[in-house]
């Protein structure tokens, strides 16, 4: 049985808000990391304001004047660390005689490379309004695929709205989280940018051991999540021959009658249907667990 400490219950938290889209992160590996989150972080909080521009009353308007300074003033990233990307850092596309390049990278203690793009529009998922020579994708799109065909498998993609940390390894399924702007320059939303330092600060890329790291804590995540599967298929496994031992059971008791018309017109009707009821018995508790059932 999990222990709900309160380090879990924080982390539970600020991925509930963000809703990370695939497997970016999870909790065991964020806990083996020791990895946790800031809930009143004024310090880094008083930093990202100061950032912002202001209105005509002086209040902050929550739009990022730039990566590099917010990588600077609130992750504290070691900008000796972090510039104009290597020329090897590209990929060239064939079939649109395009080359995909970041706008910066940042080298950290593993020596692996964190790739930056600084986009100027603000929805990461919209290709561009106006038909581009070249390929005409989304701005995640292009940075995915250059994650993947450069080998360098995290990235993050900001713009004056969001940052969004990425990470699609080669021949694995990519996801990602978006921390907004408005929502981290408002008191709520100190947890979602005590998350984000969290996960980018300084401390996570050149401190601790390799697991306790920014890219540790990706592939551990990934790690973790084999180890669920293979021990839910085993479960699925034992349960489904339980069930099938059980109707094999009730089927000698009657002598054949249970399953006399079903066998004789499909055999593998018995095992397929046992199999469906498994796996809805397995996605309602799974739903139950996550508290998407209602309660009545």
């Amino acid at each position: 049985m999990t222990v709900d400490s309160p380090l879990r219950r924080a982390h539970q938290e600020w991925i509930g808000n963000v809703r990370p889209e695939g497997l970016l992160v999870s909790v065991p590996a964020l806990e083996l990391a020791q990895a946790s989150v800031d809930r009143n972080p004024m310090a880094i909080h008083r930093a990202f304001l100061d950032l912002l521009p202001r209105d005509r009353r002086g209040d902050p308007i929550p739009r990022l004047p730039g990566f590099a300074q917010f990588a600077e003033s609130v992750l504290g990233w070691p900008m000796d660390f972090y510039g104009a990307p290597p020329e090897s850092l590209h990929t060239f596309l064939e079939t649109y005689r395009e080359d995909l390049r970041p706008t910066a990278a940042l080298l950290d203690l593993d020596g692996d490379v964190l790739i930056v793009v600084d986009e100027t529009r603000a929805d990461f998922d919209a290709p561009p309004k106006v038909e581009a020579r070249g390929w005409n994708a989304s701005p995640y799109a292009r940075l995915e695929r250059l994650l993947r065909e450069t080998g360098h498998p995290v990235g993050v993609l900001a713009s004056r709205e969001a940052i969004r940390l990425i990470y699609a390894p080669k021949g694995e399924s990519s996801a990602y989280a978006t921390f907004k702007i408005s929502e981290m320059a408002s008191v709520q939303g100190r947890i979602l940018l005590g998350a984000l330092h969290m996960l980018l600060g300084r401390e996570r890329l050149y401190n601790g051991r390799p697991y306790e790291r920014l890219h540790g804590i990706l592939r551990k995540s990934r790690e973790f999540q084999n180890d669920v599967s293979t021990k839910l298929a085993r479960q699925v496994l034992e349960a489904l021959y339980a069930l099938l031992r059980g109707f094999q059971e009730a089927n000698d008791y009657v002598h054949g009658a249970l399953l006399k018309e079903t066998l004789a017109r499909n055999p593998n009707e018995v095992y397929g249907g046992l199999l469906t009821v498994l796996m809805r018995l397995v996605f309602l508790l799974y739903a139950e667990d996550r508290g998407l059932m209602p309660a009545a």
